[in-house]
């Protein structure tokens, strides 16, 4: 799959590396917004998922991600973690990307990937909320 965040190509992979540098080694970000603390969590879920196929964290991705990984037919200690099914990887990066964007837009950090009409569109929905 190309275009991932695994791979450093992520559609926000500029945003997400603006984000990363506001996150420390160790610890929550609560204290910087509840959104920033959700993107630390789900990419602990990410990484575990490519590097141990979520054997330590199969239960965080629907919490976490809000992605049921059974929907897709992926369980706990399934061969791979769900990396052999298309479809979960899809849903898992298109619900990174959500968090990405939410998180971006609470730290004020402009997402470099959308054009000034896709900003402007965006922050005007969000001011109708």
């Amino acid at each position: 799959m190309t275009g991932t965040y695994w791979n450093s190509t992520g559609t926000y992979q500029a945003t997400l590396d603006k984000l990363w540098t506001l996150i420390p080694m160790y610890g929550d970000v609560l204290a910087q917004g509840c959104r920033l603390e959700k993107l630390r969590r789900a990419m602990l879920v990410y990484r575990d998922l490519h590097n141990n196929g979520l054997w330590n964290r199969f239960r965080e991705v629907r919490t976490v991600l809000g992605v049921t990984p059974k929907h897709f037919g992926v369980h706990y200690r399934h061969q791979n973690g769900g990396l052999d099914c298309p479809e979960f990887l899809a849903a898992i990066e298109s619900r990174v990307d959500q968090i990405v964007l939410e998180a971006a837009d609470e730290q004020a950090i402009v997402i470099v990937e959308l054009s000034a009409h896709q900003r402007m569109a965006r922050f005007a929905a969000s001011k109708k909320k």
